[in-house]
């Protein structure tokens, strides 16, 4: 058996969440909306830090950058928009005074121009915020007082909201009936639906972009980040949901795509570099397909270079955890890449596919050959999608890459990031 079989087979055995259940999420809000004290819940809830950090005692894990200041939820959501990402909406501060749910839900789609489905609704608000009805299952969920919100308790809806439930029930079954044919026999012919079907409806409703599942809570009082949770991965792609990743290759100008799978080739984006003050320039970048191994040589295609990554790390806002190896789906930051370069940004970047760095030569020559002159690479200001040669499997040589992407603001390290190459 080859080291390159080996080291597949190590990739399965080594993953901790399965492809199917992991998310790779964003948090996008207007100033003050509380996405620090939501983050710092999930973080906390999701076993990541093992106390809840606040932004007005200095502690919180994610306030620290200066850009989650800016204003720019409007363009961030149009931007979403245009690159075709999933969204779930959480309205925020529901313990707050002038806290209204529906005015949320109307400005969605006023401002934003979406279609939002609200799946939960507030039992009380502003000093008597102290649930929320769930849409899907038809009950309330109500928090513990005295366990400052980390604990619930499943009821039945309040008898004075079971009228505003049932209307609220009936909308949200009319709005999936028009996004999905089975919804719409099943509610035409007044079955009930069971909960695990409009998931499944609310699912691909979202996905498609039809529909935008509403959520509340007050993150500070820690009522509804569970459920949030839950919604994340009931309601939100995972990397299987998104289509492989294509490109053309750089010589024969062939299309060629990637699966995300581990035992495919290494693929990936580089979208940000930024400067860590104890380990120096750190490249992040997201895996489409195959695994990479800390100490991988890789080839920059536009320097000319080979070089190796140092280590692999993965990032907890400004803190650095240091793993071995990154899988399809993962997003991690390389430290060592001394020729990695800003770029173009993310969705104008290019996607290669790596060959081991002497077939990547070997190719090349043979191209030369054959038309007596070398074929150049992709230009910088090309915004194709493009790919590297294959190689064939020799000794511990995976087929392996990064991407080129864009960098952190304020990095001026000039032009993007062409390719990189994994030598065998």
């Amino acid at each position: 058996m080859t080291a390159s079989f080996f080291s597949r087979l190590r990739g399965k055995m080594a993953r901790i969440v399965t492809l199917d259940k992991t998310r790779n999420i964003g948090i996008m809000a207007h100033i003050d909306a509380g996405k620090t004290t939501t983050t710092e819940r999930i973080l906390y809830y999701t076993g990541i830090t093992y106390k809840i950090g606040e932004v007005d005692e200095g502690t919180a894990t994610m306030d620290w950058m200066v850009q989650e200041q800016e204003r720019q939820t409007e363009t961030v959501w149009r931007q979403a928009d245009k690159y075709r990402v999933p969204r779930i909406a959480f309205v925020n501060k529901m313990d707050r005074v002038g806290a209204d749910f529906f005015r949320v839900v109307r400005m969605i789609q006023d401002r934003l121009g979406a279609h939002p489905l609200p799946i939960q609704l507030p039992i009380g608000a502003e000093d008597h915020f102290k649930g929320i009805v769930d849409l899907v299952q038809m009950e309330a969920v109500l928090w513990d007082e005295e366990s400052p919100g980390a604990k619930y308790r499943i009821e039945p809806i309040p008898e004075d909201l079971r009228g505003l439930a049932q209307e609220h029930r009936e909308k949200l079954l009319e709005k999936l009936a028009d996004c999905d044919e089975s919804i719409m026999e099943q509610y035409l012919e007044g079955r009930e639906i069971p909960a695990e079907e409009l998931r499944r409806a609310i699912r691909k409703a979202g996905l498609d972009l039809k529909l935008v599942p509403v959520l509340c809570g007050a993150a500070f009082r820690n009522k509804g980040v569970q459920l949030l949770l839950d919604a994340v991965l009931d309601y939100l792609p995972s990397p299987l949901d998104v289509p492989p990743v294509k490109g053309k290759h750089p010589v024969s100008q062939k299309d060629e795509e990637r699966a995300p799978r581990d035992d495919a080739p290494f693929s990936a984006l580089a979208f940000k570099i930024m400067t860590d003050p104890f380990v120096g320039t750190l490249t992040f970048f997201r895996v489409y397909s195959g695994a990479l191994f800390s100490g991988s040589s890789i080839y920059n295609s536009s320097k000319g270079k080979r070089e190796r990554i140092g280590r692999l790390l993965k990032m907890h806002a400004n803190k650095r955890e240091e793993i071995k190896e990154v899988y399809a789906g993962d997003i991690a930051a390389a430290v060592g890449l001394r020729n990695a370069v800003r770029g173009d940004p993310p969705s104008a970047a290019r996607v290669y596919r790596v060959s081991r760095a002497r077939d990547f030569d070997r190719h090349r020559a043979e191209e030369q050959g054959r038309s007596g002159k070398t074929r150049a690479f992709p230009a910088k200001a090309d915004r194709r999608r493009s790919l590297f040669p294959g190689a064939h499997r020799r000794g511990n040589g995976s087929n392996d890459h990064l991407g080129d992407g864009g960098a952190a603001p304020g990095n001026n390290r000039g032009p993007p990031l062409e390719g990189i190459q994994r030598r065998g």
